[in-house]
């Protein structure tokens, strides 16, 4: 989307759906079936309202019934909490793109790759949703309507500024903050995943400077790191390595090391080696803590020409000190942006 923006000259624009898992209904609901839940705690105060305002005789007959176990509620429309919840939001939201928009003129079409980004050939509107988070990039006319209460806002209660984001502007989406340029995008990830790692790592990291690496190949030697640690480490290695994980999302930097720390998340296979190498990583973002990424066009994808791609792939052929398995890494490069960076270990 940032690409396509900048490549276009065209602003973005963000919104969240409110209440986004009661819209809908529940998929018994919709065909004509009853569907019943208890009473949640929460919700024996409404009740008990609710009792005071029936007639007396009515009244009377809750007079001795324990609200949580006696009584249930009917569902009508849809739940959170409920199994089908999220399932029933989405297929509510790809009707309202695919259909009901249709009378607002516009057409978009659902990704065939990704089924979260629609696209829409008459406005040239690109819309890009993660759950009930949507971020949008188009002419500024179209955005402004698309997100009017005369168009989406009219089928789902929008949170947004309708504020254009504009070069100058800097907004947060998804956790993660961008900031618009005239001529970029800079994406920062939430830097809580980061304190997290070096929180859980504190007590193995008193005195420790920051490392220029992320990671080193297992030794080979004997009498290497190959021992199990304990249950200590190995459940603060789990949960290091869980944050670590969603952290990789954004940090291109560390992918490899990250690939290679998951493959030892169960607790019995975590040895000294795998420790030391999540402390080292711990040491590398203890130096950089905060990377963005940057989305820029090259000279190449400037103007009417046509955007470049470049692909690279490599492999490191059994290199694998366990298996003798090999990691391939692919990087695909659009109009002079990383916009997938992969390493995976040989099935």
């Amino acid at each position: 989307l940032d690409i396509k923006c900048l490549k276009k000259g065209y602003n973005q624009i963000s919104a969240d759906v409110s209440c986004a898992f009661l819209i809908g209904l529940d998929p018994g609901d919709g065909k004509g079936g009853k569907v019943h839940v208890k009473i949640p705690p929460e919700y024996v105060a409404y009740v008990l309202e609710w009792i005071k305002t029936l007639p007396p005789a009515e009244r009377h007959g809750w007079k001795d019934a324990n609200i949580m176990r006696d009584a249930m509620l009917e569902l009508h429309g849809n739940l959170y909490g409920r199994r089908p919840a999220g399932a029933t939001f989405k297929n509510r939201f790809d009707e309202i793109m695919l259909e009901e928009l249709k009378q607002h003129g516009y057409a978009f079409q659902k990704g065939k790759i990704d089924a979260c980004v629609f696209t829409c050939p008459i406005s040239d509107v690109t819309v890009i949703h993660h759950v009930d988070d949507t971020g949008a990039g188009g002419p500024d006319h179209h955005l402004k309507y698309l997100h009017s209460n005369t168009s989406l806002g009219a089928y789902l209660d929008l949170k947004t500024s309708a504020r254009i984001e504009a070069p100058g502007t800097m907004v947060r989406r998804l956790g993660r903050t961008k900031i618009r340029t005239e001529d970029e995008y800079f994406t920062i990830a939430d830097d809580k995943h980061a304190a997290n790692i070096l929180r859980l790592l504190e007590p193995w990291m008193k005195g420790a400077k920051p490392s220029a690496i992320a990671g080193q190949k297992m030794p080979t030697e004997p009498g290497a790191l190959l021992d199990a640690v304990d249950a200590t480490r190995a459940a603060v290695y789990t949960k290091a390595t869980g944050s670590v994980i969603y952290l990789s999302l954004d940090r291109d930097d560390i992918k490899h090391e990250v690939k290679e720390l998951a493959k030892r998340m169960a607790g019995d296979r975590v040895r000294e080696h795998d420790f030391a190498n999540l402390v080292l990583l711990a040491r590398y973002l203890l130096g950089r803590p905060t990377v963005a990424k940057v989305t820029r066009l090259n000279a190449e994808s400037m103007g009417d020409q046509p955007m470049t791609m470049d692909t690279y792939t490599d492999s490191d052929w059994a290199n694998c000190q366990d298996t003798r398995r090999s990691t391939d890494g692919i990087m695909v490069n659009v109009a002079g942006t990383n916009v997938i960076t992969h390493p995976q270990t040989q099935p």
